[in-house]
């Protein structure tokens, strides 16, 4: 992959935020005895990467730790221990939390107790800065603010690589990735890469991609990280475009192979949502994009053919009619929780679970509308 291929091997490399990447190495040397400091910004823009070859040029030990880490009571014991120890075989140690704001709350107890103890200084990843659960930790901890890359600077850097990779490429393509990459560095190499592999093949980064395109990307192309973004672009939830794969999978795959692993993936999707469900295991849920990218990875090879998508069988049931009414019950719900109406559209299972077993009370035609949407009509 370019981005693995052209990936920075120093500090004076990466591109952009330079001066970030000097403040950081500062910070880091002037707090070798503890201390805590934030990073911030967009993604794709050199976060993770600045902190990892600023351990490699000081000779620290990068001490790796994400949210998962601070779930378990013994491992977070494990932590604290660790966290105080010497390092043998280096001058120092930097201990790296990637996605704090990822951390739950019983986790960020021990993100402040590391904070306290730790004689080594603690780096910490944070997507969206103004989260209420970093109120406080914001107190103790010196801040980076990074950017998202100029739109020059990775023109001239996608030039250069087009070149020495022999893309066949013009200024107007380059304009295009560069413009739907967002700043993101590794999203521009991979959209670059996407050009090499097939010539001609439309951008699928747009900011902000209809349920029609999704479904086309992800049944067209054989690159998981197009599947990646055609997620993350899409205008519908998770369980939306999950609706529409299981109608429109047998009209795009025709050997029994491909829908057969494509039909396999899809049901496992079904019983992990059975489980989130049942369980409120809602960490379940990350894995749900994995099989979607399975059942992008189904198919032998890309067709080209022309595929008419068709939403799914129940919202051509349910008619123009009664989406309406769907959509008057999401605003209230979307009200209530305080989210969208799109975030309210992935709690209709478990607020008809909630009704069902009388926890809630909805009046009687929002329970309709909430049993027909979620097929427990009763």
């Amino acid at each position: 992959m370019l981005s693995k291929k052209y990936k920075p091997g120093t500090t004076e490399e990466i591109l952009g935020n330079q001066k970030q990447v000097f403040e950081i190495k500062k910070w880091i040397k002037k707090n070798k005895k503890g201390g805590a400091l934030i990073i911030t910004g967009p993604p794709g823009s050199g976060k993770t990467l600045s902190v990892e070859l600023i351990a490699k040029e000081l000779k620290y030990d990068l001490i790796k730790l994400g949210a998962g880490d601070f779930r378990n009571p013994e491992n977070i014991k494990k932590l604290l221990l660790s966290s105080q120890q010497k390092s043998l075989m280096s001058k120092g140690k930097i201990i790296f939390i990637d996605e704090l704001d990822s951390v739950s709350s019983s986790g960020f107890k021990a993100v402040h107790e590391l904070i306290k103890q730790s004689p080594y200084p603690i780096v910490m990843i944070v997507d969206d800065i103004y989260s209420r659960k970093l109120v406080n930790i914001k107190k103790k901890c010196d801040i980076v603010k990074f950017y998202k890359i100029r739109q020059p600077s990775l023109m001239k850097f996608l030039k250069k690589i087009a070149e020495k990779e022999g893309i066949r490429t013009n200024d107007i393509i380059l304009k295009k990735i560069v413009a739907t990459s967002n700043g993101d560095v590794r999203a521009a190499l991979n959209d670059l890469e996407s050009l090499s592999v097939n010539p001609g093949e439309d951008n699928y980064r747009d900011v902000e991609n209809k349920i029609f395109e999704t479904i086309n990307v992800i049944l067209k192309t054989k690159n998981p990280e197009n599947v990646r973004i055609a997620l993350k672009n899409s205008n519908k939830t998770l369980d939306e475009i999950v609706w529409w794969l299981e109608e429109n999978i047998k009209r795009e795959y025709e050997k029994k192979e491909e829908l057969a692993k494509a039909y396999d993936a899809l049901s496992r999707i079904d019983v992990i949502q059975t489980r989130i469900m049942k369980r409120q295991a809602w960490s379940l849920q990350s894995y749900i994009p994995d099989l979607v990218i399975a059942i992008a990875l189904s198919k032998n090879e890309k067709y080209k053919k022309f595929v008419n998508y068709s939403p799914p069988t129940f919202f051509l049931m349910y008619g123009k009619r009664k989406s309406k009414k769907l959509d008057a019950l999401l605003e209230k719900m979307s009200k209530e929780l305080h989210v969208s109406k799109k975030t309210a559209m992935n709690y209709l299972n478990l607020v008809a679970m909630l009704v069902k077993n009388k926890v809630i009370k909805i009046d009687k035609e929002d329970k309709h509308i909430l049993f027909e949407a979620t097929g427990q009509i009763k």
